[in-house]
């Protein structure tokens, strides 16, 4: 259906003209974000997103952001009922029972990790791959098979772990795991909201990762509504507190992921991207750049497979989804999360 002055109300005439799961595939949302029309309103978006960070990240360097102190687990658990009734209101649902939360422990044995240990393991080589994304957000083993793409995932989801560790939700345990790593309050805040927006979509029967029985995946729709959610809490709580803090942690991430789509599409597109978008470093960039080159120190077998993997440029489900709702949000209003979480009802 095509109109040439869509209003908010048109928003889902867009994204799922259909009540099924296969408008919400990864590639549907793909194929939306991969037309000419939208690159003009991503480079709008960077632009301003990219202005805001470099000031913030001024103010870092000066050392005038506070990020406040890591919180305890009591704290942190005070803290989440605030940042689960805002995320509530924001998506319009009621009725969501609280997830568990807090810090990650490579020791911690809750009970539920007794019912599903056997799931664990015959699952465990299936889904280290997946846990690719928390780096680059693209699935080796689709472009380069099951051992070149494995032996890239494992290494570096092995990296990423021991030296950052990971912030993450289990639907399996319903439990928000907070990473140990620059955990301070604003980020911790920020990342609670993420990882709770996973939460909700699970109980509305969207897993992080879920994979339907066609191998088809929603991950960038779930991403994308979960960094939509995180985006929007770090405005509302930087006002709150008149800290800008907030604000560096989501631009942090969600500024990567924003650029990787933009190269991609105009690759693809064959459009002449505007450099000066891409020259600004996040700490995000920084840690991929990291983490590749650890990759390729220990393994020179993968320098290969990294170059060719950059050379595709392709963006990942967590890109694409960013920057898909990103896109909508602009076009459409914020309204659009609500509205996508209730089309899953």
């Amino acid at each position: 259906m095509n109109r040439q002055t869509p209003n908010k109300k048109e928003f889902f005439y867009t994204m799922i003209n259909q009540e099924t799961l296969e408008q919400i595939e990864d590639c549907k949302l793909k194929s939306e974000v991969l037309k000419k029309e939208n690159i003009p309103i991503l480079e709008e978006i960077l632009n301003k997103e990219i202005e805001e960070y470099k000031k913030l990240k001024r103010l870092n360097e000066e050392g005038k952001l506070n990020f406040g102190k890591k919180l305890k687990n009591k704290e942190l658990q005070k803290t989440f009922v605030d940042i689960k009734k805002e995320v509530d209101e924001f998506l319009q649902v009621q009725n969501i029972e609280s997830p568990e939360i807090g810090y990650y422990n490579i020791f911690q044995f809750r009970k539920t990790n007794l019912k599903y240990a056997g799931v664990y393991a015959a699952l465990a080589s299936i889904l280290t791959p997946a846990a690719y994304y928390a780096i680059t957000n693209f699935n080796p083993i689709a472009i380069f098979g099951t051992i070149a793409g494995t032996m890239i995932a494992k290494g570096i989801i092995e990296y990423h772990k021991e030296e950052y560790n990971i912030s993450t939700y289990s639907p399996l345990e319903e439990t928000i795991d907070l990473s140990k790593k620059d955990a301070n309050k604003t980020n911790n805040i920020v990342i609670s909201a993420h990882e709770y927006t996973h939460h909700i979509l699970s109980k509305k029967g969207i897993l992080q990762a879920t994979v339907n029985t066609y191998g088809t995946s929603y991950e960038s729709f779930s991403e994308g509504i979960s960094r939509g959610v995180e985006r929007h809490i770090s405005k509302v709580w930087s006002e709150k507190e008149d800290n800008p803090s907030y604000r560096y942690n989501a631009l942090n991430r969600g500024l990567y992921e924003l650029k990787k789509t933009y190269e991609w599409t105009c690759h693809k597109l064959g459009v002449k991207r505007n450099k000066a978008l891409l020259k600004t470093k996040t700490t995000t960039d920084e840690d991929v750049d990291k983490a590749v080159n650890v990759l390729i120190k220990e393994n020179m077998a993968i320098e290969t497979i990294i170059t060719r993997l950059r050379k595709t440029k392709e963006a990942g489900s967590y890109d694409i989804g960013n920057t898909y709702f990103t896109i909508q949000e602009a076009k459409y209003g914020a309204e659009i999360y609500a509205q996508a979480v209730k089309r899953l009802e």
